[in-house]
């Protein structure tokens, strides 16, 4: 009876970290998604030209550009710097301004 509880308690715990490690892998395919996006905006619109050339004009080759997944965000006016923390995946840029936002504020916070 006391082996039945154990191994319960052992799935349980299994159960639990392959649907954390499920959500995690969730995230990272909508965050890839995203970087696609924003690069793809950078490269496909005619205002994301102008994050392009500031980026080429601050030496950043096409490779470097592709290989860190910058990209522009049409809305905000801002590249798209993605990284990896426990909180975050993306931060932005204003080109105009060099200030900072993380995604999750308010437009309006421009």
């Amino acid at each position: 009876m006391e082996e039945n509880k154990e191994l319960t308690l052992v799935e349980k715990v299994q159960e639990e970290e392959k649907r954390k490690a499920d959500t995690k892998q969730a995230l990272l395919n909508v965050y890839k998604m995203a970087a696609t996006y924003y690069y793809y905006q950078m490269y496909n619109t005619p205002k994301g030209k102008i994050a392009y050339d500031y980026l080429k004009g601050r030496n950043l080759s096409d490779e470097t550009i592709k290989k860190f997944r910058l990209g522009y965000d049409l809305e905000r006016k801002a590249l798209v710097i993605p990284y990896n923390s426990s909180n975050s995946y993306y931060i932005t840029r204003s080109i105009e301004s060099k200030r900072f936002y993380k995604l999750y504020e308010r437009k309006t916070a421009l």
